[in-house]
């Protein structure tokens, strides 16, 4: 508990105000749990947040996504990052404070919208063998209006 209470020590003020006023872990929106003291040794040894990012402090989790702070005495943003694939180079920022972050009710930044072309050319050289169901899901999947009977010439 020692190595979780220096860190706690080198977090942003109004962390540090929140954590000492709250004795469980609150569960926000969007399904956000912001973790009390107590939760805070064990959530960060499970993880092994101290060996994959050295000088952060989980102090959230949102299903497979961690909330973390920087310990360095100076505040700065909440991050987040997949707990499967943990690095520093992985965290992308959900607010820019912690105390912002709490004024949201914890509140999750809209996922990115990727990046992805509207429309995409699709060739079927054969028919799979037994893949008829196959080609009516794909059809139905990419709202395709191909007839059947097209694909025959092929």
């Amino acid at each position: 508990m020692e190595m979780v209470e220096q860190l706690v020590s080198r977090t942003d003020a109004a962390y540090q105000r929140w954590l000492a006023a709250v004795t469980d872990d609150v569960a926000a929106a969007a399904g956000v749990v912001v973790y009390c003291r107590e939760s805070l040794l064990e959530r960060n040894t499970t993880y092994g947040i101290g060996e994959w990012l050295a000088g952060y402090l989980m102090i959230g989790q949102e299903g497979d996504r961690g909330f973390f702070l920087r310990c360095d005495d100076g505040g700065g943003p909440v991050f987040w990052a997949d707990l499967g694939g943990l690095g520093e180079v992985d965290l992308e920022v959900v607010a820019p404070a912690f105390e912002v972050w709490l004024r949201s009710g914890f509140a999750l930044p809209p996922d990115p919208v990727p990046d992805l072309p509207l429309t995409a050319d699709v060739y079927v050289d054969k028919v799979p063998v037994d893949g008829v169901q196959l080609l009516v899901r794909a059809r139905k999947l990419l709202g395709a209006d191909w007839r059947f009977g097209d694909l025959r010439a092929w």
